[in-house]
Formats: structure tokens, C-alpha cells, sequence
């Protein structure tokens, strides 16, 4: 988590209470796989969301795709990252500041490369069970929404909070709107530029999220968008932390 946030300190990891039919049904997946595909596929991965979204999931499983979009570009279903910096930018801050991520093991049976874009809901072919952006590399895992409960069993949840110094550097913010904005540092200039910032800033994103940081960044660009307006949507959209890191980077 430490890509994701200036600091990071774990308030708690509790162990989940089991759910032994939901645990039966995960346990079967893992036999029914074990027969069709040779051997089963268990790997363990990060699930983040909404305090509202982990208590609904802690309740009722994972039977609804509620930490994405419906309109997200790897398809409809549950995201998990077995990185787990990727999965804290889906977790939101409760009243007192606190995130939580849940630990699954996850049985994923045969993996398929899903293309972006897409409206994909259940697998594309018999053989194939879940998804993923990148079978040799995966950020991603995409379990459809009608095999949740048997595929993912939550482990434990871990929560964490944030602090850090965040508003110095938020200072630099609005000068990467300023093209070629030249600011001096001591001893040095330093062009600042907007897209360098978003470079720096879009592989600590989910992929809907990239999509809608462009969306964002196109509307600002075309004058539909205050300079005050864009600043805080964008910081709602990436979250300081993420903002305050890549800035570091930039600016030494």
C-alpha cells in the first residue's frame, strides 16, 4: 500500500467470520475445476469498495459487481488485484479516515484475456471461467458476477489509514495547468506539465478510472471546465495521496 498512499498505518486485520455455505460452494468450485481443467487455480488477491460495499459483501457475498462501473472497460463483474495498492484505490475513507481491503483466496479456473472496452458479463467460451487485462502479468482479475459466491471467499479484512504531510505538495497542483509553466527551484527550473503528471500518476489507477481522468482532462482542456472545478474533481477522482506522490516525483 505504500504506492498508493504517503504513509500508510494498519489499524486492524480482522479474520472473516465463515460463511460455511458459501465456504461449501467455494470449496466445490475448487473440485469441480480440479476435474474439468486438471488441476484447480487458487490464487489470493485484494477486493476494495466503499465501507457500505465490503459490510454488503461481508453480508451477502459477492454476488453483485458493486466495486466497479457498469460501463467498465474490462466487462461487468468483481475486480480484484492480487496488488494490493491497485485494489486500495477502489477503497474509500470511512467518517474516520479508515480504509479497508479484503483478503480473498480465489479460485480461478482458466484465465481469459479480456480486451478493453467491453460489455463482457459471463465467459466468452466454455473453457474459459474468469478474466484478467494480462494472463503473464495480471493487475487485474475479473470474476463474472453469477460465479462470485462459488469463486471468491473473503479471508480477512485489513484496515489502514493515511497521513502525511499532503498539502505542501498539493500546493504545486494548479501550476501543471499552466502550460509550460516554468517554476524555479532552488538552483534549477522546472517545466511542469499536465501530462507528465498524469503519466506519472495513471498506473496507480483502475482502468475505468484512467478513462475518466481523459474524460476529465478533455473538458477542462475545452474551457467546460473551471481551473477550480477540475482541481477538485481531480483530487476526488485520484485522491491526494496518489496526487501527492507523483507531484513529489516531479518537483524533487
Amino acid at each position: 500500500m505504500k504506492k498508493v498512499d504517503v504513509e500508510v498505518r494498519v489499524t486492524s486485520i480482522h479474520h472473516c467470520t465463515r460463511d460455511k455455505t458459501r465456504f461449501e460452494a467455494f470449496q466445490n468450485q475448487i473440485e469441480i475445476d480440479r476435474k474439468a481443467r486438471g488441476k484447480p487455480n487458487v490464487v489470493y488477491a485484494w477486493f476494495g469498495g466503499s465501507t457500505a460495499i465490503v459490510d454488503r459483501v461481508l453480508t451477502n457475498g459477492f454476488g453483485v459487481p458493486a466495486n466497479v462501473l457498469p460501463t467498465d472497460v474490462l466487462g461487468i463483474g468483481v475486480y480484484l488485484s492480487p496488488l494490493r495498492h491497485l485494489s486500495a484505490k477502489l477503497a474509500d475513507s470511512d467518517d474516520n479516515g479508515i480504509k479497508h481491503l479484503i483478503f480473498c483466496r480465489v479460485e480461478l479456473g482458466n484465465l481469459e484475456k479480456l480486451e478493453g472496452s467491453s460489455q463482457q458479463y459471463e465467459p466468452s467460451r466454455v473453457e474459459f471461467d474468469t478474466g484478467c487485462d494480462d494472463p503473464n502479468n495480471p493487475n487485474w482479475y475479473v470474476v463474472w458476477a453469477a460465479d462470485a459466491n462459488r469463486r471468491i471467499h473473503p479471508e480477512c479484512i485489513v484496515s489502514f489509514s493515511i497521513s502525511g504531510d499532503l498539502g505542501t505538495s498539493l500546493l504545486f497542483l494548479p501550476l501543471f495547468l499552466k502550460k509550460n509553466f516554468l517554476v524555479d527551484q532552488p538552483g534549477v527550473g522546472v517545466n511542469y506539465a499536465l501530462e507528465e503528471l498524469f503519466s506519472k500518476i495513471e498506473n496507480s489507477l483502475h482502468p475505468i478510472q484512467v478513462q475518466e481522468l481523459c474524460f476529465l482532462y478533455d473538458s477542462f482542456q475545452d474551457d467546460k471546465l473551471s481551473e477550480d472545478d477540475f482541481i477538485s474533481r481531480l483530487r476526488k477522482m485520484v485522491g491526494d495521496e496518489v496526487l501527492c506522490s507523483a507531484i513529489r516525483e516531479l518537483t524533487g
